[in-house]
């Protein structure tokens, strides 16, 4: 077992032993381990998990993927799949996101491991590491905003704030961190600390998937140098693959479909455009595509600016800079310097002001919603 949360973020061997050789030990022992298999899903992303022993797991509501399995799991100090499975069920029950939930029960597991709140604050509850019951209880709690629950169930940056123990929260523009490793792959660093909604793991590909052959896509900017791609590198060019990625998943999203339909398996941008000219009649080409994508990256960052997001915003928690205690990449992180470099370097290529990180009036011309700039604050040029 290990010590807390922030130990399990960074033990990469440890998070791999519980998720796969556990798994595998599951799916043996209790679990009913399968893919939902329907003409709306070719793909068997969803497992049906069924558990009748200590908890009982309705398979009605899937089972638990990768993110939900480390929120709940390592990151909690826990290592019992079972009451994975049913934290998972709960989550899906309720309609609450299985990250955030996660994140923010170890986020309060660690403050009372420290101190800063007791079982006055908890209702009684024993909020030590790896309590699973505990966090079973805790999301109902949160679901029906119960006791601590009222709190928690506001996230990880309001309740840093009531609690007065903000250097211990992950989050990103109060979005709970995915779990993804960021500090070794020092693009995924960037991308979380400029993404509109924050920490989330869905606005671009990690860093990894840049060294596959199919991100090698020419005709949309993918075609920087494998030094450029290393996950270790943060220069121009690595910045460069960021904006070119990033384009390329909005673009996913304008299109709704499916990212794991694209990624990993292999699904190439020369057929997603042979899709939609056969849906639309449009022979769009890839400059149209991508500048399609870019207008609603744009006017996403023009509503933040609106709401007052600048520059200042775009960061990363502050363990985040710290460097990795073990393993093949220990010692590495994004030091607040380098990052406030490719922030430098990302808004020069999106084409936005130095300054607050919003987009120029030129840039809103350039893609045809120069209408938009009404909606920037009077500061921007």
């Amino acid at each position: 077992m290990i010590g807390n949360d922030w130990d399990a973020f960074c033990t990469t061997t440890y998070l791999y032993q519980i998720i796969y050789t556990g798994l595998d030990g599951a799916i043996s022992f209790f679990w009913s381990f399968r893919g939902l298999l329907s003409d709306l899903n070719y793909l068997l992303c969803k497992r049906v998990v069924e558990v009748d022993r200590r908890y009982t797991v309705d398979p009605a509501f899937g089972g638990p993927e990768y993110e939900t399995i480390i929120s709940m799991g390592p990151l909690c100090s826990i290592d019992d799949l079972e009451v994975i499975a049913k934290a998972n069920e709960l989550c899906n029950r309720y309609g609450i996101d299985t990250i955030s939930t996660g994140s923010t029960i170890a986020f309060a597991m660690e403050c009372y491991e420290k101190g800063l709140i007791t079982r006055s604050d908890t209702g009684g509850l024993d909020l030590t590491w790896g309590n699973g019951d505990a966090l079973i209880r805790l999301v109902g709690m949160i679901a029906r905003r119960e006791g601590i629950g009222e709190i928690l169930s506001l996230g990880t940056r309001s309740a840093a704030k009531h609690w007065h123990a903000e250097e211990f929260a992950l989050h990103v523009k109060g979005l709970e961190v995915a779990m993804h490793e960021p500090r070794w792959k020092k693009g995924l660093s960037l991308l979380y600390a400029v993404a509109s909604r924050g920490g989330t793991h869905m606005d671009a590909p990690a860093d990894d998937w840049l060294l596959d052959e199919s991100a090698i896509i020419p005709e949309i900017g993918l075609d920087t140098s494998l030094e450029d791609r290393d996950p270790h590198t943060s220069n121009r060019g690595k910045v460069q693959t960021c904006v070119a990625a990033q384009n390329l998943y909005a673009l996913y999203d304008c299109l709704v479909v499916c990212k794991y339909a694209v990624y990993p398996l292999g699904f190439s941008f020369k057929t997603l455009k042979e899709i939609f000219h056969t849906v639309t009649g449009w022979n769009a080409s890839a400059e149209e595509l991508i500048s399609a994508a870019r207008r609603g990256i744009e006017l996403t960052r023009i509503y933040l600016a609106r709401e007052g997001i600048t520059r200042e915003q775009d960061k990363l928690p502050l363990r985040l800079h710290e460097g990795l205690p073990s393993g093949p990449s220990k010692g590495d992180c994004v030091t607040s310097e380098e990052l406030e470099r490719m922030k430098n370097d990302y808004y020069s290529m999106r084409g936005w002001d130095q300054a607050n990180g919003w987009p120029t009036k030129e840039t809103l011309r350039k893609l045809g919603i120069e209408w938009s700039a009404e909606h920037l604050p009077a500061t921007i040029g």
